[in-house]
């Protein structure tokens, strides 16, 4: 069964989708967060698939998060922290829920998302059962410097990736060495592309090192997203390591 449900940050709406599997809750939740310039709709294939398993998810549009978002906001108001922001309203909703089990909170995440699910379970250990990074967007610090590389300073708008962001977006990217943000204790299960043509899989090999109990998947030839085959390999995968890590 699939619900809208939306949240609010600072007067501003989160839209979202619930997946709910059959059965009684609470159930085991994983909430799922979308790339830059993408929407909900981008991984929404593996919250369907987690509920006709017995795994609830949240699939929402960060506010601003791209051009087709559900969510309020425009993707000049939209960083990496003002997502960070995003995840934590929704993270504090979703465990209000009473068909969530709070025992057994994951985060899931494809490429910016991916990195935005690390800064926050950094913030939020005790809260977070695991974590599923999919081509995560570690890269975003170093790109966006060589995006402005020739420009004079951080323009007020600027094209990225064939949106427009502002200098909010380049400031918080440059601010922040996500590295420094794998502090989380618990299981983390990276999948990575590695013919990834935008995130090279060197940043999640360099990742895999830091994190305390962590492991990499590689998906052969699969460049930056999953499709097909791939998608339902990956889906698979995530099905398995919720299954395998949570608490019963």
């Amino acid at each position: 069964m699939m619900k809208e449900l939306c949240f609010e940050r600072d007067g501003k709406k989160i839209y979202g989708h619930l997946h709910l599997p059959k059965g009684k809750d609470p159930f085991p939740m994983v909430i799922i967060c979308h790339g830059f310039g993408a929407d909900l709709n981008d991984h929404e294939y593996y919250a369907t698939i987690f509920a006709r398993k017995g795994i609830a998810a949240y699939c929402f549009d960060f506010i601003g998060g791209g051009p087709k978002v559900k969510s309020d906001g425009k993707m000049t108001e939209m960083s990496v922290l003002s997502e960070v922001k995003d995840l934590n309203t929704v993270i504090d909703g979703i465990r209000k829920l009473p068909e969530t089990d709070k025992e057994n909170l994951y985060l899931m995440g494809g490429s910016q998302g991916g990195y935005v699910i690390t800064y926050v379970a950094d913030q939020r250990s005790d809260e977070i059962r695991g974590l599923i990074p999919l081509y995560p967007a570690y890269v975003i610090r170093d790109f966006v410097r060589n995006l402005l590389k020739n420009k004079d300073g951080i323009p007020e708008t600027f094209r990225c990736l064939g949106c427009t962001v502002s200098s909010l977006y380049a400031t918080d990217a440059l601010s922040v060495d996500i590295y420094e943000h794998m502090r989380y204790p618990g299981k983390v299960r990276i999948i990575h592309g590695t013919a990834d043509s935008l995130v090279p899989i060197e940043y999640s090999e360099r990742a895999v090192k830091i994190f305390k109990d962590a492991e990499l998947i590689r998906v052969r030839g699969a460049d930056h997203g999953f499709y097909e085959k791939d998608e339902v390999l990956v889906s698979e995968l995530a099905v398995e390591f919720v299954k395998d890590t949570m608490r019963l």
